[in-house]
């Protein structure tokens, strides 16, 4: 399997689709419970990795990112001045958005992550978001 399915892979499962097998013909096929195609009598147009399109296509990779974007990582009170506080809290949100290197490519990076480039900004994003869920998933059961 290649890294780009692998990756779309790890990304379908954090974004919530999961793995079904169909009852006529035994095959494993993938769901999920809003983007699945909804037909008549709630049957489901199941799919496969293969056609993820989180590698190319921004309405695929944009909702993933607003999901790691509310993932809170600390929460702290902060003093403000004239004896006032605050609670402060720290999120994975993108951090470096389409900034260019010094070779001109495109750079992306979630709050207390690793920087990513790429050619396009939606690979440096994809890139960013599969290096997210992979520690993220080290991180919790």
């Amino acid at each position: 399997m290649n890294n780009t399915i692998t990756g779309n892979k790890l990304i379908g499962i954090f974004d919530g689709w999961y793995q079904k097998e169909l009852p006529k013909n035994g095959d494993i096929n993938w769901f999920h419970p809003v983007y699945s195609t909804k037909i008549t009598n709630s049957v489901t147009i199941p799919t496969r990795p293969e056609n993820f399109k989180y590698h190319t296509s921004w309405d695929w990779l944009m909702p993933v990112v607003e999901k790691i974007s509310r993932i809170e990582f600390d929460r702290h009170e902060q003093e403000l001045p004239f004896g006032d506080t605050e609670i402060v809290i720290e999120t994975h949100y993108p951090r470096t958005f389409g900034m260019l290197n010094k070779e001109g490519k495109p750079m992306f990076r979630f709050n207390c992550g690793t920087l990513h480039t790429a050619d396009t900004l939606i690979e440096a994003a994809w890139l960013a978001v599969v290096d997210f869920i992979q520690g993220y998933n080290q991180l919790t059961p």
